[in-house]
């Protein structure tokens, strides 16, 4: 588990975070993050049409509203920044990246956007 911030604050918002193959658990999660009247962040590849819809279906099913971003980058990118991590909780590898490159299908109803650029750029085309 991950933290950031006051300890003694109240939360707002939960970022539930999975690895490959972890988007069942990470789903169910973030429904019982919502039912508590919070925010939920599924981090994962989300990287077939099942998984991507089993996302939306738990919002749903909670009765609030999901948007799905799909956050992409030239294949460069994501395996340099791979390649730079250091003491990160990801076991992906640059290969790992571009064996999942070849394997995922398109985002279906996800809003594409660019991740190619810093954080603080990505995180104003995702607003």
């Amino acid at each position: 588990m991950r933290t950031a911030g006051d300890p003694g604050a109240p939360v707002h918002a939960v970022a539930v975070c999975g690895g490959a193959g972890d988007s069942l658990l990470g789903a169910a999660r973030a429904a019982e993050v919502m039912r508590a009247g919070h925010s939920a962040i599924v981090d994962a590849v989300h990287g077939t049409a099942s998984e991507r819809a089993t996302v939306a279906a738990v919002a749903r099913a909670a009765g609030v509203g999901f948007t799905g971003l799909w956050l992409e980058a030239p294949l460069e990118v994501l395996t340099g920044r791979v390649d730079a991590r250091q003491a990160d909780a990801s076991d992906a590898t640059a290969d790992v990246v571009r064996r999942q490159a070849g394997e995922i299908g398109e985002p279906g109803g996800w809003e594409r956007v660019d991740a190619s650029g810093s954080v603080a750029a990505v995180r104003r085309r995702a607003e």
